[in-house]
């Protein structure tokens, strides 16, 4: 309990299944369906669950020995009366074995809000399970968003 200051937490989740389809050895096309909520996704006004369709463009390459991607997406969010269209640009380099630096930034705008933020985060690879933590930040727009990002994932 916080007496006397703002209590500004914020918390967001998304649950999805993804396909992904190969273009060429190194090149694919993936399609996302998530269910979604919490305040941080889309700020205080959009309350509830929702979902999210997302599609993604992407490629790997190797850099002086080392993997890395390039990747881009489009999406459309919607929670009760807000909805959102995002787009994503990332690209992620493995600098060291199972270590990975990633470097994103994404515009989401609809309902008369509108935001641009950029993101960097390390990451560890485990075999089937990764964790990282990174800094998110907005660069301009409606939320005023900064602070820490935690990630989890798990290849099946």
């Amino acid at each position: 309990i916080r007496i006397s200051d703002v209590y500004d937490d914020r918390s967001a989740f998304r649950l999805g299944v993804m396909k992904a389809f190969a273009l060429t050895d190194r090149a694919s096309f993936a399609v996302q369906a998530s269910a979604i909520g919490g305040e941080a996704m889309d700020g205080l006004e959009c309350v509830g669950g929702g979902y999210e369709v997302r599609a993604a463009l992407g490629t790997s390459f190797s850099l002086f020995g080392r993997e890395g991607f390039v990747n881009t997406e489009a999406a459309r969010r919607s929670r009760g009366s807000c909805d959102r269209n995002v787009v994503e640009v990332a690209t992620g380099l493995e600098f060291a074995p199972d270590w990975n630096l990633t470097l994103k930034a994404w515009q989401e705008q609809g309902n008369g809000s509108r935001s641009a933020k950029a993101e960097a985060s390390l990451s560890r690879d485990f075999g089937f399970l990764g964790v990282g933590v990174g800094w998110r930040e907005e660069i301009s727009g409606d939320f005023q968003e900064k602070g820490w990002v935690l990630s989890a994932r798990a290849n099946f």
